[in-house]
């Protein structure tokens, strides 16, 4: 069973870091562009998503391996102070680089600040990490890969169907469709973790459960 994990996290890493490779060597560093495709095949969202995805995959597994690692006393030496001033730097990265030009930086570097943000906050001795760790921050956490999935799906049908034929109406009300569009994504973001992510998550668990109980 090991051989196997191990197996599957070497395929997962390899993976990940050729499309991190290939996405870095066709737009020189930049992994911008949802609908960009190379050489008549290849998208560089799909492929920009599948590297996310693999390198989610490898966080979780590190953390899952030497979780109780984290929690030893020469881990703990580590104030909480200096993990609190590396969350708010990494914050601070990202925020600037979501709404500053940032054209002289690879995207590998916020790929990389990002990772090491998000093992920081597993890690939970920092202030902001802490903050997170809130019921209501888990409450809101439970819809967020419903609203991620369907996101863009719906700012681009009231983009294509409506803003993009009223921009007088934009242009006068500007706050007016950015309101909406937020309204809208939670909306059916909750619709979609309610009708179609928990039935299938609890259909998913019974049925691992009953080839479980088979193999027993």
């Amino acid at each position: 069973m090991l051989k196997k994990i191990m197996k599957s996290i070497i395929i997962i890493t390899t993976i990940t870091i050729t499309s991190y490779l290939i996405l870095s060597f066709i737009k020189n560093g930049y992994f911008g562009g949802h609908d960009t495709i190379c050489y008549k095949f290849l998208s560089l969202g799909v492929l920009r998503s599948i590297a996310g995805i693999g390198l989610g995959c490898c966080i979780g597994y590190l953390y899952q391996k030497y979780i109780n690692l984290w929690n030893t006393k020469s881990l703990n030496l580590l104030s909480t102070t200096l993990i609190s001033i590396l969350e708010i730097l990494g914050l601070a990265y990202i925020s600037w680089w979501y709404f500053y030009p940032h054209k002289f930086i690879y995207h590998i570097v916020f790929v990389f600040v990002f990772t090491i943000l998000l093992l920081l906050f597993l890690y939970n001795k920092g202030f902001i990490s802490k903050f997170l760790n809130n019921k209501i921050w888990s409450i809101i956490s439970k819809y967020s890969f419903s609203i991620f999935v369907t996101h863009y799906i719906i700012i681009k049908i009231l983009y294509n169907y409506y803003w993009r034929t009223h921009k007088e109406f934009v242009a006068l009300h500007p706050i007016f469709p950015i309101v909406i569009d937020i309204l809208a994504v939670i909306t059916i973001g909750f619709a979609t973790y309610h009708l179609i992510e928990k039935p299938s998550f609890e259909f998913l668990t019974n049925l691992n459960t009953k080839k479980g109980n088979k193999n027993v």
